[in-house]
């Protein structure tokens, strides 16, 4: 039997194919409210709901930025890149949706995860919020 996560470990590595990026969560709504008793606490003003807030780090995948291009009809189509980031599923439990991932010195956020079952995750990025 295979061990995906000691064989994706290595694969997604810096000293394989991976590079350290800086994830940094969602930025919180205006109005919210941090509680100064209990560090990273977080509430909604209105409705009192409340929770932790991550403070985010490092993190590590392989970061690809490929060409896409669609043919639309006709002969004009549509091209664009694609960004994309690969990290071991258990090293970003809490990336979510709207966070932001800089690779170098560009600001990408998430707008899909897509796990694939066998230990890796493709963090699906654009450069618009």
């Amino acid at each position: 039997m295979i061990d995906f996560d000691a064989f994706n470990a290595e694969i997604i590595s810096t000293a394989a194919f991976g590079q350290e990026v800086t994830w940094i969560p969602f930025a919180l709504p205006e109005g919210w409210i941090s509680d100064p008793s209990i560090e990273g606490w977080i509430s909604d003003p209105v409705t009192g709901e409340g929770f932790l807030a991550i403070s985010g780090g490092t993190i590590v995948g392989v970061f690809d930025n490929g060409f896409l291009s669609v043919q639309g009809m006709g002969e004009v189509g549509v091209s664009a890149s694609a960004p994309t980031l690969t990290c071991l599923t258990s090293a970003i439990i809490s990336v979510a949706r709207g966070d932001s991932i800089v690779v170098d010195t560009t600001t990408y956020y998430v707008t899909e995860m897509r796990p694939n079952g066998d230990g890796l995750t493709v963090l699906i990025l654009s450069r618009d919020a």
